[in-house]
């Protein structure tokens, strides 16, 4: 390797560009990523340096520091696009109204049972005794398709 690299071809742009384009999403993968999580800026900067000195000795040249620095900049903005709709696909879910639309039949049966019975121990066991019959059919039903699953790939 000598000296720094003033210019790169067309296909070393393209090379460098799509594997820091790979970043983003080969994280997102691999961590089953939902939500933003502190922390996640360390990993993709060490991913960023293994693909620039990568790329540097692929092609064996030395990349001068502030390209490099643009290439960090270039990959953590294509990660923090997709981050953003990952969060706001998450936020969605999970924000208190929806979990409470989600679960409206649920809390309705509850509050039916607690008007009817009033706060003892008759409500507090139709309660529970409901939450588990509900819990039960829902450990069916996910069994019942992990084994369909189970008989398909096998």
């Amino acid at each position: 390797m000598t000296g720094e690299q003033d210019c790169l071809d067309i296909d070393q742009v393209y090379d460098l560009e799509g594997q820091l384009e790979e970043i983003s999403q080969i994280i997102l993968n691999e961590e089953n990523v939902q939500s933003y999580q502190t922390g996640r800026k360390l990993r993709i900067k060490k991913k960023i340096e293994q693909i620039i000195h990568q790329f540097e000795n692929n092609y064996k040249l030395k990349l001068k520091t502030e390209f490099k620095w643009k290439m960090h900049t270039l990959a953590i903005q294509k990660f923090w696009t997709k981050m953003l709709i990952k969060q706001n696909d998450w936020d969605q879910n999970n924000n208190p109204l929806t979990i409470l639309r989600r679960n409206k039949s649920q809390y309705m049966d509850v509050i039916v049972e607690r008007l009817k019975y009033g706060f003892n121990y008759d409500s507090d066991g139709l309660i529970a005794g409901n939450c588990y019959q509900t819990k039960k059919l829902l450990n069916l039903k996910i069994d019942k398709e992990s084994m369909t699953s189970w008989l398909l790939i096998g």
